[in-house]
């Protein structure tokens, strides 16, 4: 069994990263559903000249991003109970986030762009990387199969209420409630065409359905 104390200050540093690329990636999907365009239309090549190379925020976005930013990475931290100004990295009270959001608006966002050649270290610490982000995945499922699970006959949704998502063919719906079916964690899709689904969470983005969640279950 893992000492959760020392996992997390052995790794303080990489699990703060994975939790900021999945902030970023929250942030970004919440800018899209909030204004019902796709991520290309919030972004700009650095370089006018080199459409290619890297982009960044445009100036009318950069704050909404930010704050969507600051706002998921503290719902993570505060779920995971971490808290990177902590000796052993695990938050003690009920103020964890707090110094992450500190954090993460010292290290903004588009500033996280690899701006040197790629050397093999570089390589060893994305794979790890990878390894901690898929970590966080699961977790973030088995929590969320296990919270439904107590729930009676196993499944809940909020009446009146739904969050925007993607399905697996990345076209736009709305998550309204879950259940757990034969042991499988399924999320209840609703479509503008009136289309209901019930479909496995695991097929879907993880970090966008686990925002979703977390929404649904405040709003219960």
């Amino acid at each position: 069994m893992i000492n959760l104390h020392r996992y997390y200050k052995d790794n303080k540093d990489d699990i703060n990263s994975s939790i900021m690329e999945l902030a970023c990636d929250l942030a970004a999907a919440r800018l899209m559903n909030e204004h019902g365009q796709p991520f290309e239309a919030f972004v700009e090549p650095d370089d006018p000249d080199d459409p290619e190379g890297g982009t960044h925020y445009k100036e009318e976005f950069q704050d909404e991003f930010d704050r969507y930013y600051d706002e998921q990475y503290d719902r993570i931290a505060r779920l995971m109970k971490f808290d990177l100004n902590a000796d052993d990295g695990v938050a003690h009270d009920n103020a964890a986030g707090s110094s992450e959001e500190t954090e993460s608006s010292e290290l903004s966002p588009e500033h996280m762009e690899i701006t040197c050649p790629v050397s093999e270290k570089d390589r060893q610490q994305l794979d790890k990387l990878k390894d901690h982000y898929r970590m966080l995945g699961k977790q973030g499922l088995e929590l969320m199969r296990d919270i439904v699970s107590r729930f009676d006959e196993e499944e809940f949704s909020v009446e009146g209420y739904s969050v925007p998502v993607c399905d697996e063919d990345h076209d736009p719906c709305c998550v309204y409630g879950f259940s757990v079916k034969d042991g499988t964690l399924c999320a209840s899709l609703d479509y503008d065409s009136g289309d209901i689904r019930e479909v496995p969470v695991d097929g879907l983005r993880i970090g966008e359905i686990f925002d979703a969640f977390c929404e649904l279950i405040e709003n219960l």
